[in-house]
């Protein structure tokens, strides 16, 4: 029996990243000064920033456990699961890629 892989990109990964209790500032943009204020507050996720792929970690990291993946103690950006001792499902991840492997049908 062999095995199989398949591979995803995802689209807007970042921007879709947890932030229910994530507050990010930044500094106001230039030709929208307002005196009154010395930063603003994201109110949703934006690309590029240095918290967007940790979120967006944190977001699949909860997704993929409640689905019954194993991380990996030594590479935590993998994960599997093992079903009737007999089939085991890996996936990878990197950045906003990600890795499948799983057995090819007898």
């Amino acid at each position: 029996m062999g095995t199989r892989q398949g591979e995803a990109d995802v689209i807007k990964a970042f921007p879709s990243g947890d932030w229910d209790d994530t507050e990010l500032y930044l500094m106001q943009p230039p030709g929208y000064e307002n005196p009154a204020y010395a930063a603003c507050r994201l109110l949703r996720p934006l690309e590029g920033t240095k918290q967007a792929g940790n979120l967006w970690m944190t977001g699949n990291a909860k997704t993929i456990s409640s689905l019954g993946f194993e991380r990996c103690p030594i590479e935590p950006n993998v994960w599997r699961k093992t079903i009737d001792n007999s089939i085991t499902i890996r996936i990878a991840i990197y950045v906003d890629n990600l890795v499948l492997r799983f057995p090819r049908d007898p």
